[in-house]
């Protein structure tokens, strides 16, 4: 069974405020229920320190191939120091950028990208990083992704604050926005859950699910 992020050993994290905080922890805690059954090779795109991999592998043997990708060295080996930690097997992690996926074609049966695209600095690389994951993953399976809710004051005032202090940005993208890039590339959103508050439009996030045809990866790449 998955484990919530309170139940891993979180010593090797050096930036806790960045990879513990309420938001990006619910966003992860709440990713593990959109894990198939029957995948077989899971692509985790921002894997940071690996925490997502960790949680859903924690205490269980799996026979799931598992491959983490992070544009950070130091990010990835705190990875590998968070598995050492919690005794989690059977990932492999990669260094390479989002933006040109370093694999094949229908590769992945789940590709995940978690509280990583409002760190992109626009909406052109969102549909980029959109195009990478629909290539890597097969037909029949997902690509899964969060956003944070543009509508909601507190993460508008968050990601102002933190724009006018910090040296790379935070963007709130509207859903509305993303689901007209994937409906231009003939997907539709299959499943969408609010993170947050229990009144929908007011969410701090949104997951989104994906589902890849293989019509539609014809028509639409």
């Amino acid at each position: 069974m998955s484990r919530s992020t309170k139940q891993i050993n979180t010593a090797a994290i050096t930036h806790k405020c960045a990879f513990l905080g309420a938001m990006v922890s619910s966003v992860r805690d709440k990713a593990l229920t959109f894990v198939r059954e029957g995948n077989t090779k899971i692509l985790d795109i921002g894997c940071g320190n690996g925490l997502f991999f960790a949680q859903m592998l924690l205490g269980r043997e799996s026979d799931i191939s598992c491959v983490g990708l992070d544009y950070s060295f130091d990010n990835l080996q705190e990875a590998r120091r968070v598995f050492a930690d919690n005794r989690v097997t059977g990932c492999d992690l990669v260094l390479g950028n989002a933006l040109g996926l370093p694999f094949q074609r229908d590769t992945f049966d789940q590709i995940f990208c978690l509280n990583t695209i409002y760190n992109l600095p626009s909406v052109g690389d969102v549909e980029c990083l959109i195009d990478q994951m629909i290539q890597a993953c097969a037909p029949g399976g997902s690509i899964v992704f969060d956003l944070r809710n543009s509508q909601n004051p507190f993460v508008r005032f968050k990601f102002w604050l933190h724009n006018r202090n910090a040296g790379f940005p935070t963007i709130a993208y509207p859903c509305r926005q993303i689901a007209q890039i994937l409906n231009g590339k003939g997907f539709m959103v299959v499943r969408k859950q609010a993170i947050g508050l229990p009144i929908r439009w007011l969410a701090y996030a949104y997951l989104i699910e994906v589902k890849i045809e293989r019509k539609n990866r014809k028509a639409g790449n």
